[in-house]
């Protein structure tokens, strides 16, 4: 049930007086598509965060520098130092 049930069940209670027989419907639709938005949003994170390939990452985020910065705030947070790091500099 998904943004079109929820336009039809509020479409049909525009039709009708007594509209607050259908709150139960419009709550239940409503909770069900924040459930499927929220799933779909999970699903996103986890392909550009953990699932995504190097090849693509260096394609579609690596070249532009404010992507790079969004990626590392998503996925990654402060854990990453900012430039890579020479262990022959660190002896």
């Amino acid at each position: 049930m998904g943004l079109d049930m929820r336009t039809l069940l509020l479409a049909t209670c525009g039709l009708f007086a007594g509209c607050t027989s259908f709150q139960p419907l419009i709550d239940q639709a409503t909770a069900q598509t924040v459930e499927i938005e929220h799933a779909k949003y999970q699903t996103a994170e986890l392909i550009m965060c953990r699932a995504i390939s190097i090849g693509e990452w260096m394609r579609s985020v690596g070249p532009y520098p404010e992507k790079v910065q969004g990626w590392r705030a998503l996925c990654v947070g402060s854990s990453l130092p900012s430039v890579p790091v020479n262990k022959n500099e660190q002896k």
